[in-house]
């Protein structure tokens, strides 16, 4: 009896064992990674600093379109789950160049995929031009605004979307785009 009870502890704690070993190999996936991931901090980009009305803001699919202008729609429909929200300013530019960043959760790398394609190919975004060094199905260029442009990518189960305004050089503003999509490269686990 003895060596039965032993048997059937010991092939619990192996089965245990085998479950929390899948587990945590599944966990190492994207759920390390969080919208706080790819916020930018003091000093990342030189020359920039953030926006004291609109430093870091969180939302989600019920209260994004409190923080938008009227673009909300197409990411919530498209399966947003949360996100956040920063702006930064380029104080020593004349005029003062400004950068929104949105940063947005769509839980899985189908879903993120399927928004990056829904914005590339919608009236809120331009030309669709390559980013040096990026593939097209991770980042695009919308260089059509003659105050800057505007770069969406997709790293994973996260869209990220940032407006760059304010720019009496668009040539300046497509390095800045480029800038910012390094370090948010970076940042991937």
């Amino acid at each position: 009896m003895i060596r039965s009870t032993h048997s059937v502890l010991l092939l619990s704690l192996l089965t245990l064992f085998g479950l929390n070993c899948k587990v945590v190999e599944d966990d190492n996936s994207t759920a390390t990674q969080t919208i706080s991931t790819f916020k930018i901090t003091t000093g990342e980009i030189q020359g920039w600093t953030f926006d004291s009305d609109f430093e870091w803001k969180e939302f989600d699919a019920s209260n994004m379109n409190t923080l938008v202008d009227g673009a909300a729609t197409v990411f919530v429909t498209g399966g947003l789950v949360k996100g956040a929200a920063h702006r930064m300013a380029n104080n020593t530019s004349n005029p003062v160049e400004k950068n929104e960043i949105w940063i947005m959760d769509y839980s899985t790398k189908s879903q993120a995929s399927n928004m990056f394609q829904s914005y590339i190919t919608s009236a809120n975004f331009g030309t669709q031009k390559e980013i040096s060094g990026f593939s097209k199905s991770v980042a695009l260029l919308d260089d059509s605004s003659v105050e800057g442009c505007q770069f969406i990518a997709n790293f994973d189960q996260f869209i990220i979307l940032v407006n760059l305004t304010n720019y009496a050089d668009l040539t300046k503003s497509v390095s800045d785009a480029k800038q910012l999509l390094q370090v948010f490269q970076s940042k991937q686990l």
